[in-house]
């Protein structure tokens, strides 16, 4: 069996959770960090997540798996234009979780299995560098005066 492949890091945010929080599910929010990209969905367990990208150029899909508001967000993620077949095991599971302490939040974040995904390989280098922009994005978006 091959080793695990799935992308940790963490981040420290000098906001509350509840900023972070709403930079990570609001659609104008999202798009400012995450590549342009508008989280779309109910923010329920079971409901769809949808990723529009560009407008609506190309879109991500998902499930909300796990959500405790301020605190953890997981959900499963793909893309429906990959050269892979679109089936359960081709997705990875994204999951953050935020702990806040004196207004500031670490945010930590896990990206995989990528060990056990089509293109596995490639799919996780292009994941290392995008979350290395994508959390300093977020960092920025969520320090921002709120206006």
């Amino acid at each position: 069996m091959a080793p695990s492949l799935v992308f940790q890091a963490s981040i420290r945010i000098n906001a509350p959770a509840a900023r972070v929080w709403a930079v990570l599910t609001t659609p104008t929010l999202t798009k400012r960090f995450m590549f342009g990209g508008e989280a779309i969905s109910d923010w329920k367990v079971g409901s769809p997540l949808v990723w529009r990208l560009g407008g609506n150029e190309k879109i991500l899909k998902g499930t909300i798996v796990g959500i405790e508001p301020c605190k953890r967000l997981s959900y499963t993620i793909i893309d429906p234009e990959a050269p892979y077949p679109i089936i359960p095991e081709n997705y990875t599971t994204v999951t953050y979780e935020l702990a806040e302490k004196d207004g500031e939040t670490v945010v930590s974040v896990s990206d995989g299995d990528f060990s056990t995904v089509a293109d596995g390989k490639i799919r996780y280098e292009r994941t290392v560098w995008g979350w290395g922009i994508a959390l300093q994005k977020l960092k920025e978006v969520a320090e921002e005066p709120e206006k």
